[in-house]
């Protein structure tokens, strides 16, 4: 029996009879296998537009995503583009796209690690459609 694409649960139902009473106990076991919890997203990532502060931050934000064991399947450079509006006294960034997989408590995770660093202007992760 299968649920909701990724939670498999198998149902067990023992039945015993006395004399007196008639009771049925039933217990569920779920198996959550990590492959099957595996989700799609893309982060894109707005860093300061000079050639030395992008390739610090590109380098720490791989270690960040290999920390937290996120598989990365594409990366797209996407150059030098002018800011809608002023970041942190900046008119421009430098825009990196990544594609990878990654369990939801990670994908929320690289929120929280990627916050404080410097060379970031934004980041946004969202999941893929499917």
């Amino acid at each position: 029996m299968s649920l909701d694409s990724g939670v498999r649960v198998m149902i067990c139902s023992l039945d015993l009879f006395t004399a007196e009473t008639s009771i049925l106990i039933s217990s569920a076991v779920i198996n959550v296998h990590k492959e099957d919890t595996m989700r799609a997203y893309e982060m894109m990532c707005v860093f300061r537009p000079e050639d030395e502060l992008f390739q610090k931050g590109k380098e720490t934000t791989a270690a960040e995503l290999k920390k937290l064991e996120v598989a990365v399947s594409k990366e797209e450079d996407m150059g030098v583009k002018t800011l809608a509006y002023e970041i942190n006294k900046q008119t421009q960034g430098h825009y990196y796209l990544y594609e990878f997989t990654a369990e939801p408590a990670a994908a929320n995770s690289i929120d929280d690690a990627l916050r404080y660093q410097s060379e970031m202007l934004r980041h946004l992760v969202v999941r893929k459609g499917e």
